[in-house]
């Protein structure tokens, strides 16, 4: 099967595609979460996502993975660069949002709100789904009536 799920804000020259929004099951409230989802700039201007909320949780954070010594480790970013007509990808071992102290357990088939916070585009809302694996990539058919 394969899904696909498109949010689109725009302001002046600034157009922010977020597509496939997920995150992984949550078994017990309290614990971590993380969210991932595609990130396009369509703009004709650079941006930045500078934060992240969800009414699951008081606490989202943007993170990465880096490579240090050999190590994989995970640290949090004050922003991800949204280059014009670029694409960035928010997945497993990469950029992600780090959402701590999940309110609620996260089932399969759940979803719940995201916001990005831009410097330009402002806040752009979208819906994570929550599945096992990262939706298929390339399938958009949003446009399709």
């Amino acid at each position: 099967m394969s899904l696909s799920f498109v949010s689109i804000a725009s302001a002046d020259e600034t157009q922010i595609e977020v597509t496939n929004a997920w995150a992984r099951p949550v078994f017990m409230a309290g614990r971590t979460g993380a969210a991932y989802f595609m990130l396009k700039n369509n703009g004709a201007e650079d941006d930045r996502l500078l934060a992240v909320k969800t009414t699951l949780s008081e606490r989202a954070e943007l993170h990465e993975h880096i490579h240090d010594q050999g190590v994989m480790k995970m640290r949090q970013v004050d922003h991800v660069d949204a280059p014009a007509g670029k694409m960035v990808m928010f997945a497993p071992g990469g950029y992600h949002v780090m959402i701590f102290d999940v309110k609620e357990k996260l089932s399969e088939g759940d979803s719940f709100p995201l916001i990005l916070t831009f410097e330009k585009a402002g806040d752009v809302e979208v819906t994570a789904h929550v599945m096992k694996q990262a939706p298929m990539q390339g399938h958009d058919h949003s446009g399709h009536h």
